[in-house]
């Protein structure tokens, strides 16, 4: 299994990211409807899923580095 952040959407694409940071696009027509710039996608067996929880967790390590950031 591979987990991959969409990292922006251009026109009909996403270019998603790997953990490597590797980048590679895909029509946004192959990925779960719904998804988004941020969603961390699980591929299995060549399908793809949003994992909500891991999407969650790094939204929220985020927010908190920004507030860290910018609260000092």
């Amino acid at each position: 299994m591979s987990k991959l952040s969409v990292d922006r959407i251009e026109g009909d694409y996403a270019v998603l990211e790997d953990d490597d940071e590797g980048r590679f696009d895909i029509l946004i027509s192959e990925l779960p409807q719904g998804c988004k710039e941020g969603d961390i996608i699980d591929l299995t067996d060549g399908v793809f899923t949003v994992d909500a929880v891991e999407t969650e967790k790094r939204r929220k390590r985020i927010s908190d580095l920004s507030k860290k950031l910018f609260d000092n």
